[in-house]
Protein backbone atom coordinates (compact mmCIF):
# COMPACT_ATOMS: atom_id res chain seq x y z
CA UNK A 1 0.00 0.00 0.00
CA UNK A 2 2.45 2.20 0.86
CA UNK A 3 4.51 2.09 -2.35
CA UNK A 4 1.92 2.17 -4.46
CA UNK A 5 1.00 5.76 -2.40
CA UNK A 6 4.38 6.56 -3.37
CA UNK A 7 4.00 5.84 -6.84
CA UNK A 8 1.13 7.89 -7.30
CA UNK A 9 2.85 10.91 -5.76
CA UNK A 10 5.19 10.51 -8.50
CA UNK A 11 3.03 10.72 -11.10
CA UNK A 12 1.03 13.51 -10.05
CA UNK A 13 4.07 15.24 -9.55
CA UNK A 14 4.18 18.47 -12.30
CA UNK A 15 6.83 18.47 -14.91
CA UNK A 16 8.80 21.17 -14.76
CA UNK A 17 12.58 21.52 -15.71
CA UNK A 18 12.90 18.78 -17.29
CA UNK A 19 10.15 19.43 -19.52
CA UNK A 20 11.70 20.89 -22.48
CA UNK A 21 14.39 18.48 -22.79
CA UNK A 22 12.01 15.25 -22.27
CA UNK A 23 10.27 16.32 -25.49
CA UNK A 24 13.13 17.24 -27.59
CA UNK A 25 14.23 14.61 -30.46
CA UNK A 26 16.15 11.79 -29.24
CA UNK A 27 19.42 11.19 -31.28
CA UNK A 28 20.38 7.82 -31.45
CA UNK A 29 23.56 6.55 -33.16
CA UNK A 30 23.68 3.03 -34.70
CA UNK A 31 26.95 0.80 -33.07
CA UNK A 32 26.64 -1.17 -35.68
CA UNK A 33 25.50 -3.31 -38.43
CA UNK A 34 23.50 -6.99 -38.84
CA UNK A 35 24.60 -8.86 -41.93
CA UNK A 36 22.46 -12.06 -42.63
CA UNK A 37 21.76 -13.72 -46.00
CA UNK A 38 17.67 -12.54 -45.88
CA UNK A 39 16.66 -9.12 -46.93
CA UNK A 40 13.06 -9.38 -47.08
CA UNK A 41 11.85 -8.85 -43.63
CA UNK A 42 8.62 -11.46 -44.97
CA UNK A 43 11.04 -14.23 -45.01
CA UNK A 44 12.61 -13.75 -41.44
CA UNK A 45 12.04 -16.83 -39.34
CA UNK A 46 9.86 -16.08 -36.39
CA UNK A 47 12.25 -17.20 -34.32
CA UNK A 48 14.67 -15.67 -36.12
CA UNK A 49 18.21 -16.69 -38.13
CA UNK A 50 21.93 -17.64 -37.62
CA UNK A 51 23.51 -13.85 -38.48
CA UNK A 52 26.86 -11.73 -37.71
CA UNK A 53 26.87 -8.35 -36.17
CA UNK A 54 29.61 -6.07 -36.97
CA UNK A 55 30.34 -3.76 -34.67
CA UNK A 56 31.98 -0.50 -35.42
CA UNK A 57 35.21 0.00 -34.91
CA UNK A 58 35.13 2.94 -32.58
CA UNK A 59 33.11 1.08 -30.09
CA UNK A 60 35.35 -2.18 -30.34
CA UNK A 61 36.51 -1.53 -26.63
CA UNK A 62 32.66 -1.98 -25.27
CA UNK A 63 33.32 -5.59 -26.72
CA UNK A 64 35.67 -6.70 -23.68
CA UNK A 65 35.40 -10.20 -21.84
CA UNK A 66 32.22 -10.51 -24.15
CA UNK A 67 32.06 -14.07 -24.31
CA UNK A 68 31.41 -14.45 -21.09
CA UNK A 69 28.15 -14.37 -21.34
CA UNK A 70 26.49 -16.89 -23.65
CA UNK A 71 23.30 -15.34 -24.54
CA UNK A 72 22.42 -11.27 -25.36
CA UNK A 73 19.69 -8.78 -26.05
CA UNK A 74 20.81 -7.29 -29.30
CA UNK A 75 18.01 -4.12 -29.83
CA UNK A 76 17.91 -2.79 -33.51
CA UNK A 77 16.30 -0.24 -35.75
CA UNK A 78 14.05 -1.78 -37.94
CA UNK A 79 14.25 0.91 -40.64
CA UNK A 80 11.47 -0.42 -43.25
CA UNK A 81 9.05 -0.64 -40.75
CA UNK A 82 5.93 1.27 -40.65
CA UNK A 83 6.23 4.37 -37.64
CA UNK A 84 2.04 5.55 -38.38
CA UNK A 85 0.68 2.11 -37.18
CA UNK A 86 -0.79 1.85 -33.12
CA UNK A 87 -2.78 -1.14 -33.67
CA UNK A 88 -2.00 -4.26 -35.90
CA UNK A 89 -3.07 -8.09 -36.05
CA UNK A 90 0.04 -10.33 -35.91
CA UNK A 91 -0.62 -11.88 -39.19
CA UNK A 92 2.69 -13.80 -39.02
CA UNK A 93 1.65 -15.71 -36.44
CA UNK A 94 -2.22 -16.40 -37.32
CA UNK A 95 -4.35 -13.66 -39.13
CA UNK A 96 -7.36 -14.93 -37.42
CA UNK A 97 -6.38 -13.54 -34.04
CA UNK A 98 -7.79 -10.35 -32.50
CA UNK A 99 -6.08 -6.85 -33.38
CA UNK A 100 -3.67 -5.29 -30.50
CA UNK A 101 -2.26 -2.14 -29.57
CA UNK A 102 1.79 -2.52 -30.79
CA UNK A 103 3.20 -1.86 -27.45
CA UNK A 104 1.09 -5.43 -26.18
CA UNK A 105 3.15 -6.88 -29.42
CA UNK A 106 6.49 -7.45 -30.83
CA UNK A 107 4.98 -6.01 -34.32
CA UNK A 108 8.00 -4.16 -36.06
CA UNK A 109 5.81 -1.42 -36.79
CA UNK A 110 5.20 0.78 -33.71
CA UNK A 111 6.18 4.71 -33.06
CA UNK A 112 9.55 4.79 -32.45
CA UNK A 113 10.81 1.04 -34.70
CA UNK A 114 12.96 -1.29 -32.25
CA UNK A 115 13.82 -4.24 -32.56
CA UNK A 116 14.33 -6.41 -29.63
CA UNK A 117 16.09 -9.83 -30.21
CA UNK A 118 17.41 -12.26 -27.57
CA UNK A 119 20.40 -14.42 -29.22
CA UNK A 120 22.96 -17.01 -28.60
CA UNK A 121 26.45 -16.03 -28.70
CA UNK A 122 28.07 -17.97 -31.02
CA UNK A 123 31.92 -16.65 -31.08
CA UNK A 124 33.46 -13.42 -31.28
CA UNK A 125 36.19 -12.56 -33.64
CA UNK A 126 37.65 -9.09 -33.33
CA UNK A 127 34.57 -6.67 -33.47
CA UNK A 128 32.79 -9.48 -35.42
CA UNK A 129 29.67 -11.01 -33.60
CA UNK A 130 28.28 -14.65 -34.80
CA UNK A 131 25.02 -15.42 -33.31
CA UNK A 132 21.60 -17.24 -33.82
CA UNK A 133 18.05 -16.12 -33.60
CA UNK A 134 18.53 -12.62 -34.80
CA UNK A 135 15.28 -11.24 -36.33
CA UNK A 136 16.78 -8.19 -38.48
CA UNK A 137 17.44 -8.72 -42.14
CA UNK A 138 20.73 -7.32 -43.95
CA UNK A 139 21.58 -4.13 -43.05
CA UNK A 140 19.29 -3.11 -40.21
CA UNK A 141 21.29 -0.95 -38.07
CA UNK A 142 21.93 -2.08 -34.33
CA UNK A 143 21.58 0.15 -31.78
CA UNK A 144 22.70 -1.63 -28.26
CA UNK A 145 23.65 -5.13 -27.11
CA UNK A 146 22.62 -5.99 -23.33
CA UNK A 147 23.64 -8.98 -21.97
CA UNK A 148 21.07 -11.77 -20.82
CA UNK A 149 20.74 -12.39 -16.88
CA UNK A 150 18.71 -14.59 -14.40
CA UNK A 151 16.90 -11.39 -13.54
CA UNK A 152 15.33 -11.59 -17.32
CA UNK A 153 13.71 -14.65 -16.34
CA UNK A 154 9.97 -14.23 -15.00
CA UNK A 155 8.47 -17.97 -14.70
CA UNK A 156 5.18 -18.34 -15.64
CA UNK A 157 4.50 -14.80 -17.04
CA UNK A 158 1.17 -13.98 -18.04
CA UNK A 159 0.77 -13.79 -22.04
CA UNK A 160 -2.47 -14.06 -24.32
CA UNK A 161 -2.85 -17.07 -26.20
CA UNK A 162 -1.82 -16.65 -29.95
CA UNK A 163 -2.12 -20.32 -31.47
CA UNK A 164 -0.05 -20.10 -34.60
CA UNK A 165 -2.64 -20.80 -37.72
CA UNK A 166 0.20 -23.13 -38.93
CA UNK A 167 1.73 -26.25 -38.15
CA UNK A 168 5.18 -25.50 -39.23
CA UNK A 169 5.83 -22.31 -37.03
CA UNK A 170 3.92 -23.59 -33.84
CA UNK A 171 6.96 -26.68 -34.38
CA UNK A 172 9.99 -23.66 -34.46
CA UNK A 173 8.64 -21.93 -31.86
CA UNK A 174 8.21 -24.87 -29.63
CA UNK A 175 11.51 -25.90 -31.35
CA UNK A 176 13.23 -22.39 -29.63
CA UNK A 177 11.60 -22.36 -26.36
CA UNK A 178 12.94 -25.70 -26.20
CA UNK A 179 16.72 -25.20 -26.89
CA UNK A 180 16.74 -22.22 -24.85
CA UNK A 181 15.79 -24.06 -21.52
CA UNK A 182 17.99 -27.18 -22.97
CA UNK A 183 20.64 -26.09 -24.34
CA UNK A 184 21.53 -29.00 -26.69
CA UNK A 185 20.02 -30.33 -29.31
CA UNK A 186 19.26 -34.37 -28.83
CA UNK A 187 16.94 -36.89 -29.43
CA UNK A 188 15.01 -36.55 -26.21
CA UNK A 189 14.61 -32.90 -27.31
CA UNK A 190 12.95 -33.52 -30.60
CA UNK A 191 10.44 -36.22 -29.05
CA UNK A 192 9.43 -33.79 -26.27
CA UNK A 193 8.67 -31.01 -28.80
CA UNK A 194 6.80 -33.32 -30.91
CA UNK A 195 4.81 -34.76 -28.09
CA UNK A 196 4.03 -31.43 -26.65
CA UNK A 197 2.94 -30.12 -30.40
CA UNK A 198 0.12 -32.78 -30.01
CA UNK A 199 -1.44 -31.40 -26.86
CA UNK A 200 0.34 -27.66 -27.43
CA UNK A 201 -0.43 -27.02 -23.63
CA UNK A 202 0.32 -23.26 -21.35
CA UNK A 203 2.22 -24.98 -18.55
CA UNK A 204 3.62 -28.60 -17.99
CA UNK A 205 4.01 -30.76 -14.78
CA UNK A 206 7.86 -32.92 -15.38
CA UNK A 207 7.49 -36.31 -13.81
CA UNK A 208 11.16 -37.97 -14.92
CA UNK A 209 10.67 -41.87 -15.44
CA UNK A 210 13.41 -43.11 -17.38
CA UNK A 211 11.42 -46.64 -18.23
CA UNK A 212 8.91 -45.01 -20.60
CA UNK A 213 9.26 -42.36 -22.94
CA UNK A 214 5.65 -41.37 -22.92
CA UNK A 215 3.49 -38.20 -21.86
CA UNK A 216 -0.02 -37.93 -20.48
CA UNK A 217 -1.78 -34.64 -20.79
CA UNK A 218 -5.09 -34.29 -18.69
CA UNK A 219 -7.51 -31.56 -19.32
CA UNK A 220 -11.81 -31.31 -18.33
CA UNK A 221 -12.18 -35.28 -17.86
CA UNK A 222 -10.10 -36.63 -21.28
CA UNK A 223 -6.74 -38.12 -20.69
CA UNK A 224 -4.19 -37.75 -23.88
CA UNK A 225 -1.47 -40.20 -23.81
CA UNK A 226 1.16 -39.84 -26.30
CA UNK A 227 3.67 -42.77 -26.42
CA UNK A 228 7.14 -43.33 -28.29
CA UNK A 229 6.90 -45.57 -30.84
CA UNK A 230 11.21 -45.51 -32.55
CA UNK A 231 14.05 -43.00 -31.85
CA UNK A 232 13.40 -39.77 -33.22
CA UNK A 233 16.06 -38.59 -35.67
CA UNK A 234 16.53 -35.12 -36.55
CA UNK A 235 14.85 -35.89 -39.75
CA UNK A 236 11.85 -37.53 -38.53
CA UNK A 237 11.49 -34.48 -35.99
CA UNK A 238 10.90 -32.12 -38.82
CA UNK A 239 9.06 -34.21 -41.72
CA UNK A 240 7.54 -37.62 -40.27
CA UNK A 241 3.83 -37.58 -39.30
CA UNK A 242 2.61 -37.83 -35.61
CA UNK A 243 1.17 -41.48 -36.68
CA UNK A 244 4.86 -42.58 -37.94
CA UNK A 245 6.57 -41.85 -34.95
CA UNK A 246 3.69 -42.27 -32.07
CA UNK A 247 0.70 -44.31 -30.21
CA UNK A 248 -1.81 -41.90 -29.77
CA UNK A 249 -5.11 -42.92 -27.28
CA UNK A 250 -7.73 -40.09 -26.01
CA UNK A 251 -9.42 -41.50 -23.04
CA UNK A 252 -13.22 -40.03 -21.71
CA UNK A 253 -14.33 -39.84 -18.09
Amino acid sequence: MMMMMKLQLVQDRPIKRRAARMYENIVIKPIGVVRVSILDPAEMPLTGHPAVVRVFPGYADALLRLEEHSHYWVLTWFDQARRDVLKTIPWRVNPNLPEYGVFGLRSPARPNPVGLSLVRLEKVEGSTLYVTGLDAVDGTPVIDIKPYFENDIVFSARTPHMQPARREILQEILFKQAMTYHQEECSDLHLAVRMAMLANPPRFKFQPDASLRQSTWVKEGRTLIVTSRCRLWPDDFWYAEDKEIFDISLRIS
